[in-house]
């Protein structure tokens, strides 16, 4: 299994690249997407950051107007240039497909907030806190993940937590199964991260 951080190049390089290409998408992207710390990579997140803030300046977003935001935001290096924005545009496959490219984005977001929130909780129970401390606080990290991220879901927050404590229990020692979370006791505990 891959210890990768999981992520999307292609799906944030074609949500940014729809969003040069036709401004108004920007709508669409902004209700599946919490923000730019969706966006896994540093110049993805300024560059989604700079389009917001043009397009509610003047709501016309293009190559001018998205390079000169960053240029005065001092972040069109960081960024990668000009290149890399041309880079952006061409990249769109198609604009009609942002909102799944977008819910891709989303999705490998929560996906690294879980893992985030896991691993502080592995920690915590390998140094020995109160497995009623380590449910409450499970409790609020699956809350919190669900009112940032905007998910809907038919599973209450009990369904979740029964759900990732049978995991923990149920895989206790047991070689990863599942993705790899990065986290060496996690990952024996759960057998990794597993879809659903």
């Amino acid at each position: 299994m891959s210890s990768e951080v999981p992520y999307s190049f292609e799906a944030e390089s074609a949500v940014l690249g729809a969003i040069i290409l036709k401004s108004p998408v920007i709508n669409e992207v902004a209700t599946i997407l919490r923000g730019p710390a969706d966006f896994f990579l540093p110049k993805h997140a300024s560059v989604y950051a700079a389009q917001i803030e043009v397009y509610h300046e003047i709501q016309d977003i293009d190559m001018v107007t998205l390079t000169q935001k960053l240029s005065d935001k001092g972040e069109l290096a960081q960024v990668g240039g000009v290149e890399y924005l041309i880079d952006l545009f061409n990249s769109v496959p198609s604009v009609t497909g942002v909102s799944h490219y977008a819910k891709i984005v989303r999705d490998k977001a929560v996906i690294r907030d879980l893992i985030e929130v896991t691993g502080k909780l592995s920690a915590r129970a390998h140094a020995g806190d109160a497995a009623e401390d380590l449910l409450v606080e499970m409790g609020k990290g699956l809350y919190r993940l669900q009112q940032d991220k905007g998910l809907q879901s038919s599973s209450s927050l009990t369904d979740l937590m029964d759900a990732a404590l049978e995991l923990l229990v149920e895989n206790d020692g047991k070689d990863t199964s599942g993705l790899c979370t990065g986290f060496a006791d996690l990952d024996s505990k759960t057998g990794g991260l597993h879809p659903g």
